[in-house]
């Protein structure tokens, strides 16, 4: 025990020391091995579900046939871009549903096998039992299932998921989400408007899920699940406030951004302390200030990321 906390400790005065370091390449390079860590992000692995539920946090009915399923070798692509930057403490794979995916076992295996991803979650609403070679994939220890439980839509799927998964050892969340209040929260359709700034404001400080919601999606970042694709089904164009590309292929679903905007739009994200065009459509999980985890420059933007959302 003495032990461990001294190698945290000592951890910690190396990160700071790292940090006060003067600006040089040997100092980026310190930073992207031993501080940079993204604290949580959600990687979406396509639009297509299981089920149609009516208030789709993420407009995955909407969706499941335009965006159905990214390709492994893309997402894949998009993760080791933000661990050449930084670690990952905590990553969640959803979708859709994640183990509807063709390809979702060579997918978290990328994960499991990085030793700069530590502890990866699943998202599922079990209505898919996985194959024994998924089943060996989350026994590993960095892995743990999160079922939501809708209750009369699959809560006998939802109870033998989690039974399979007791039986192998593995980890298992289930979440009640339609029981208690702020479990299960009405996240408008495809038809909302775009709000003032004071009602904008209010959603966002009264956001049901506590502003965790950093989420990567077919190579775009933003502080809102919905946000990575709300511009596509509510038809207003993305801004320079908006997110971070990581991967400028991603135009073909992200054809609306304005990379252009980021060095002009910056400057007046930072003063306003606005979000962008997202924040005013988004009528819940609304945005905080992008600018934050925006850089002038793409080399640089998952680092910056990283040290703001740590």
């Amino acid at each position: 025990m003495k032990k461990s906390l001294a190698k945290r400790l000592y951890s910690k005065l190396a990160r700071v020391a790292i940090a006060k370091l003067p600006e040089s390449t040997y100092k980026e390079a310190l930073m992207k091995r031993y501080v940079n860590v993204i604290s949580n992000i959600v990687v979406i692995v396509g639009q297509n579900c299981t089920l149609k539920c009516q208030d789709c946090a993420n407009f995955s009915p909407y969706l499941s046939k335009i965006l159905p399923f990214y390709p492994a070798q893309e997402i894949i692509a998009d993760m080791q871009e933000l661990i050449k930057e930084a670690q990952i403490a905590y990553l969640q794979f959803q979708g859709g549903e994640f183990f509807y995916h063709p390809d979702a076992r060579e997918i978290l295996a990328f994960a499991v096998q990085s030793p700069r991803i530590h502890s990866i979650c699943i998202a599922t609403n079990a209505t898919i039992i996985p194959k024994d070679s998924m089943l060996e994939l989350l026994a590993s220890p960095k892995v743990i299932v999160r079922i939501s439980n809708y209750g009369q839509v699959n809560a006998k799927t939802a109870t033998k998921l989690e039974e399979v998964l007791q039986a192998r050892g593995i980890a298992v969340i289930l979440r009640n989400t339609y029981r208690g209040a702020g479990l299960w929260s009405k996240c408008g359709d495809k038809d909302t408007k775009q709000l003032p700034s004071k009602a904008m404001q209010k959603v966002f400080d009264s956001c049901t899920f506590a502003k965790e919601c950093l989420t990567m999606e077919n190579g775009f970042i933003t502080r809102c699940s919905r946000g990575t694709i709300a511009h596509i089904m509510q038809g207003f164009r993305l801004g320079g406030g908006d997110g971070v590309v990581v991967r400028p292929s991603a135009a073909r679903a992200f054809e609306t951004i304005h990379l252009e905007a980021n060095e002009a739009n910056a400057d007046k994200y930072r003063q306003t302390g606005g979000g962008g065009n997202l924040c005013r459509f988004l009528p819940t999980k609304a945005c905080r200030d992008l600018s934050q985890i925006i850089s002038l420059s793409q080399r640089a933007t998952i680092a910056m990321a990283a040290r703001v959302c740590r």
